[in-house]
């Protein structure tokens, strides 16, 4: 096989830091907007969606900075190129960071749908006090079910070897990076540790989607309680939208990578050069998350919009008034909190 750059540790490190030159003032600016530029009307998402901004970011950095990350798919073998091997931390460690924060992310999603739950729903009900001890116990998971895998990593002598012969059957001549590398096994049989990973996934996802459910059907139940205008309906569904929107494209760049090694591993491909570009991918998430932040949010599309010497006038105009004026008529005070009236009022800018 002829292995090109694409298929060498330079590219992918040299990759990844230079993302980290961009990721960097990115997200601190994220974190800038969202601190100290957050609208009165968005104070309620204010806290979930930094939560989601940190742990993404902190994503971005550990893999394209801190871990680096050079993995042999589809065997469960690779080595660090990044600031924690130069630091002296092990490899193994670098391995259990980097999928426990996988899953906090995951779980700083669930955050997001969660709190707006929250907010327009249970409030008052008995979810106000077990909303904490479940998002505890799911941050606890993020750090707990990968330690059968970590617990059983095999002896690394007899490991190596089995890797060199596994990869040798998809390459004739293992390039030196590999034979000469310093490769870390995490088990010889890949399928213990995908399925750790993969029920973890499965988890939060399942978790994600009875928390939209909720939302829509709750929605629904209160349009007929209290008479909400189409008008109104639409303009809920109009800020779900944009926090969809803000949720999933993220997502959908984790799971393609996820997806393509998931393939690896079952048909036992080898291909180096993808294993470098998937975790450029998942590298660049945190990143995507934040310009999309940044877009989808009128407000803090108003705000970069100034920094950036693009002054643009929004002013409100006669029939967004109008609507505005037709929802609180809609909306009796004893059965809609004021917090979801300044909420919603306030996603009719989106």
């Amino acid at each position: 096989m002829n292995f090109t750059y694409l298929y060498t540790p330079k590219f992918l490190s040299t990759s990844l830091h230079v993302m980290t030159c961009i990721e960097i003032p990115v997200h601190i600016f994220g974190v800038y907007i969202i601190l100290w530029k957050t609208p009165e009307a968005m104070k309620s998402v204010k806290r979930s969606m930094f939560n989601l901004h940190f742990w993404s970011s902190s994503l971005d950095l550990t893999i394209s900075l801190f871990t680096t990350p050079f993995v042999l798919f589809p065997a469960m073998a690779g080595y660090p190129l990044g600031l924690l091997r130069e630091l002296g931390v092990t490899t193994a460690a670098q391995v259990y960071l980097v999928v426990s924060i996988f899953a906090v992310v995951g779980i700083s999603v669930l955050g997001i749908f969660e709190n707006r739950f929250f907010v327009l729903f249970a409030e008052n009900s008995f979810w106000k006090y077990s909303r904490i001890p479940f998002l505890l116990i799911n941050y606890i998971l993020c750090f707990l079910f990968f330690i059968p895998p970590y617990l059983n990593i095999p002896d690394q002598a007899y490991a190596v070897e089995v890797v060199h012969n596994e990869l040798s059957e998809s390459s004739t001549n293992l390039p030196f990076w590999i034979t000469n590398g310093p490769v870390f096994v995490l088990s010889t049989n890949a399928a213990y540790a995908f399925i750790s990973v993969m029920l973890m996934i499965l988890f939060i996802i399942g978790e994600c989607v009875i928390f939209i459910f909720l939302l829509a059907f709750n929605t629904k139940c209160m349009a007929r309680k209290i008479h909400l205008s189409k008008t109104t309906l639409r303009i809920q569904r109009k800020f779900l939208n944009a926090l969809h929107v803000q949720m999933y494209t993220p997502l959908v760049i984790l799971i393609v990578p996820l997806i393509y090694v998931a393939y690896s591993v079952y048909f036992r491909e080898y291909n180096q050069a993808i294993n470098n570009v998937c975790f450029i991918m998942i590298s660049f998430h945190g990143l995507a998350s934040t310009i999309i932040m940044l877009l989808i949010h009128r407000s803090y599309r108003e705000v970069c919009m100034e920094i950036f010497c693009m002054k643009l006038s929004y002013k409100t105009t006669p029939a967004m008034e109008s609507r505005r004026n037709s929802f609180v008529s809609h909306v009796p005070k004893t059965q809609l909190r004021h917090d979801s009236v300044i909420m919603v009022s306030h996603q009719i800018t989106y």
